[in-house]
């Protein structure tokens, strides 16, 4: 995973994500700031091995900061508290998360040189949802 430290990654594709978000209860304005801001996506590790995953846009910057396999308290576009544990193998990168409201999803996030691809599914949601990232630095 080291190769993709620092990286920047925007969002070119998606599907189904604002249903998605709708169904964890991330509210519309919140949502469209993401779609239109074009978040930013960075994965970095300090050497003793913390690793932080950020998203930011112009007007919102969400920060988690996390041991791999050791849940930790995260927050939603909304500042709405939660939990997550996230994994790495190799180039593949694991997040459970359950939301304040209860819902559980899971995303596995596949890194490549130019690109992230991005596979969410969730308990009672019954789409998947696919987002391509491509690499902007």
């Amino acid at each position: 995973m080291e190769a993709f430290f620092g990286k920047k990654y925007i969002m070119t594709y998606e599907e189904n994500l604002a249903e998605y978000l709708s169904f964890t209860g991330i509210k519309k304005i919140s949502q469209g700031l993401m779609f239109r801001m074009k978040a930013v996506f960075c994965l970095t590790r300090t050497s003793d091995g913390v690793y932080t995953l950020s998203l930011s846009t112009e007007f919102k910057h969400l920060e988690y900061v996390f041991l791999p396999g050791e849940e930790f308290d995260d927050i939603d576009l909304d500042n709405r508290k939660g939990k997550s544990v996230i994994t790495i193998d190799g180039n593949v990168m694991t997040i459970i998360q359950r939301s304040a409201n209860g819902k559980i999803s899971k995303t596995i996030s596949h890194y490549y040189h130019d690109k992230i691809i991005m596979i969410t599914t969730a308990l009672g949601f019954k789409k998947t949802v696919k987002r391509h990232l491509e690499l902007v630095q």
